[in-house]
C-alpha cells in the first residue's frame, strides 16, 4: 500500500521533468531502469527525480551537455547555497 502515494508523486514530477527538457527526461528514465532492476523503493526513486530536477535547473542545461566546468559551477552553487543541507 503506497500510503503517501509516491507513485503519483514520481509520475508528477516525472512530467514536470518532461517538459522542462525531453532529452534529460529520457535519460533519467534509463536511470530509473536501473534503480528498479536494483529494487530501490519507489521512495528513493522519487527522491532522486526531484533532486535531479532542481540541479538541472541550477545547471541550466541538459546533463548530455554539461562540461566538467559546468559541473565545477555546479558544485559551487550548491555549497554556496544555505537553502542546501550538508
Amino acid at each position: 500500500m503506497d500510503l503517501y502515494n509516491k507513485e503519483r508523486t514520481l509520475e508528477q514530477q516525472k512530467e514536470r521533468f518532461k517538459e522542462e527538457c525531453i532529452r534529460c527526461y529520457k535519460l533519467l528514465e534509463k536511470f530509473e531502469r536501473t534503480l528498479r532492476i536494483n529494487n530501490y523503493s519507489i521512495s528513493r526513486i522519487e527522491k532522486y527525480w526531484t533532486s535531479l530536477r532542481i540541479i538541472h535547473k541550477i545547471l541550466a542545461k541538459c546533463f548530455e551537455d554539461a562540461k566538467k566546468e559546468d559541473i565545477e559551477e555546479l558544485v559551487i552553487k550548491i555549497d554556496t547555497n544555505k537553502n542546501w543541507s550538508e
